[in-house]
């Protein structure tokens, strides 16, 4: 901030209680006009009649005169003769009247006409506006004061900075920004104006609009790079680092600033030394969690704007006029809130209406309960509090339709198919596997060549079926696949009989084929997979096929018809068979297993998500009452 920056924003075009006396004669040097008003002829009369000083600053005074031509008191800004030598405050001074006059705002206070009294000394005539600044009201609602809480309840100061935020925005859209908003820039009138005081910072942005007629005055030294625009403690951190163009992100934050007074009764950034305090701004003012912590009396959606406007990252600031619609929408509401308790009351009927009707008839496409949905969501977002229409979503969200809707039917059996298709080609690759067991036979000692061939002609042709079913997995493709399947194992009864390797084959096949299939294939596999072991052993029994068990002496003697059993290589092979067995049934049960684990973890990720969004309640909850 400039050292010889005006002081008097809050006394600045205003008369009250607190006014300094009229001066009883005012000397020629401080009178604007020596007793002539300009441009008018002195013979008929003087237009302005001095009525005394109104305030102070830096750079100007303001005084109160009468306006004898439209007869009514103006106030009138005038160049401090001391200031008169410096080409920066005369130029800055001219700038405010320019700016503040092109700005035809009912939040800023209007300019009538500027000149130049007889001794060179600039000045403008202005509205004359009654009331008080934010700096004045606040601090006494800090300490409670009672007579100042019941005249500016937080309503109205809201409803006052939302049209600052207009104002601010409307210059935004001339290109002009105020550069120095702070709470003792925002005065409430006494009969319900606000207006946004003190534009003597006031820069372009960018260039100046071809529409203006009189061209403002460059300010080389001001506008500078690494000089400060703004009052501490409400200048943004990139206008703090002394580098920064002006920008409307910048008075966006110093709102931010007076919304978070208005809100939390402090400063954003404490007083303290000029240093201290840009530091502060630059580091971060944690504005988030400190409105956090008053969560009980600030209101979400307010704290949330105010946090976003201060924040030190210049895009994720609103704009001024998307913070003023905030504040209207939340005063809106509040005022509004029992006509959107009704109405979400009437969604909730709706919604109740539509799942009865869900429950009692035919919804194949889960229409009425699609409805019923999205009625509690409505009913929701009107009041979030609607805790009949929370329990409602959450009954609708936990207890499904009675039929399972075309849409959700069609999605599951994709991935049903997906499934099968995985268990298809486990099992295909199972039944190709056996050719790496040829080598064993042929070491044990091949007696039959075509009984080998048998067996690996009917291991293709089990993974035939199978790897055709998974092109396309229609139900009675992969049922003929799987009994095939099944059915191949049996010419291993020929191995070491139907008691031995036929079992524990089909017992490393059958997961992949009911880890992944309904009710009815896994009654198809069990029958295919009881065929497969039986009908070899009965077979035998009858002596239709040659016998591989033998009982002598209290012994079992077991011979094949296939290998001459050589001892080394036949116990190799049953191992290695036995391992097979057990490696794959680990890795196909496990694989079904962990589809399982996924399908539970996503669907308590799902009560989880749906506790978040549902007011009230929690996801154990949701569980209990699926489950109950």
């Amino acid at each position: 901030m400039y050292p010889d920056m005006a002081k008097m924003d809050a006394s600045q075009a205003r008369g009250d209680e607190s006014e300094r006396p009229i001066r009883g004669a005012m000397d020629v040097e401080n009178h604007p006009f020596d007793g002539e008003a300009p441009g008018e002829d002195t013979a008929f009369m003087p237009r302005y009649e001095g009525r005394g000083v109104l305030g102070e600053g830096g750079m100007g005074e303001v005084r109160l005169y009468f306006d004898a031509r439209m007869g009514r008191e103006v106030a009138m800004k005038v160049l401090l003769p001391r200031c008169a030598h410096s080409r920066e405050l005369r130029a800055r001074f001219e700038r405010e009247a320019l700016v503040q006059g092109r700005l035809e705002h009912p939040a800023v206070v209007p300019v009538y006409e500027k000149g130049l009294t007889s001794a060179g000394l600039p000045w403008f005539t202005m509205k004359r506006i009654r009331g008080e600044t934010l700096e004045e009201i606040i601090p006494r609602l800090a300490a409670g004061d009672a007579q100042t809480l019941q005249r500016f309840p937080r309503h109205r100061l809201l409803r006052a900075f939302a049209q600052a935020c207009r104002a601010v925005d409307f210059a935004h859209s001339r290109g002009v920004i105020h550069c120095d908003l702070k709470p003792s820039n925002l005065m409430l009138g006494d009969f319900g104006e606000v207006y946004v005081l003190d534009w003597g910072l006031a820069q372009w942005c960018g260039t100046e609009p071809a529409s203006a007629d009189v061209e403002l005055p460059p300010l080389p030294e001001m506008s500078a790079p690494g000089r400060l625009l703004g009052t501490p403690g409400y200048v943004a951190p990139e206008q703090a680092k002394r580098g920064t163009e002006a920008a409307p992100s910048a008075d966006v934050y110093s709102l931010g600033a007076i919304l978070f007074e208005i809100l939390m009764h402090e400063r954003l950034v404490e007083r303290g030394p000029l240093k201290a305090q840009l530091d502060a701004a630059r580091a971060g003012t944690r504005a988030a969690a400190r409105l956090s912590a008053r969560r009980d009396t600030i209101p979400a959606d307010l704290a949330e704007v105010c946090a976003n406007a201060a924040r030190r990252t210049v895009a994720a600031r609103p704009s001024a006029g998307a913070l003023a619609e905030t504040v209207e929408l939340y005063l809106a509401g509040d005022e509004r809130a029992e006509e959107l308790v009704e109405r979400s009351m009437e969604h909730v009927r709706r919604a109740q209406e539509a799942a009865r009707r869900a429950r009692e008839g035919d919804d194949p496409y889960g229409q009425e309960h699609r409805r019923a949905i999205h009625e509690s969501i409505n009913a929701l977002r009107l009041d979030a509090n609607n805790i009949a229409a929370a329990e409602n979503l959450a009954g609708l969200m936990v207890d499904p339709p009675r039929v399972l809707p075309f849409e959700a039917r069609r999605t599951l059996e994709e991935e049903t198919s997906r499934w099968v298709r995985d268990g298809l080609w486990s099992g295909a690759l199972g039944r190709l596997s056996w050719i790496f067991y040829v080598p064993l036979v042929m070491w044990a000692g091949l007696k039959d060549g075509w009984l080998l061939a048998a067996l690996l002609t009917s291991a293709a042709l089990g993974a035939v079926a199978q790897l055709w079913a998974r092109r396309r997995p229609t139900p009675s493709r992969v049922d003929l696949a799987a009994v095939i399947s099944v059915l191949s194992i049996a010419p291993t009864a020929m191995v070491l009989g139907p008691l031995w390797v036929t079992p524990i084959v089909v017992l490393a096949s059958v997961p992949a084929m009911i880890a992944f299939a309904g009710p009815r294939r896994r009654l198809l596999v069990l029958a295919a997979g009881v065929l497969t072991v039986a009908l070899p052993a009965l077979l035998e029994w009858r002596g239709w096929l040659p016998a591989t068990y033998a009982f002598r002496n209290g012994e079992l003697v077991v011979r094949s018809q296939l290998m001459q059993l050589e001892p080394a290589a036949t116990l190799l092979f049953v191992l290695i068979l036995s391992l097979g067995a057990l490696v794959t049934s680990v890795i196909l049960v496990g694989r079904a297993r962990d589809l399982f684990m996924h399908s539970t973890a996503r669907h308590h990720l799902e009560l989880w998500q749906l506790a978040q969004l549902i007011p009230g309640i929690r996801a154990k909850d949701i569980g209990r009452r699926k489950h109950s």
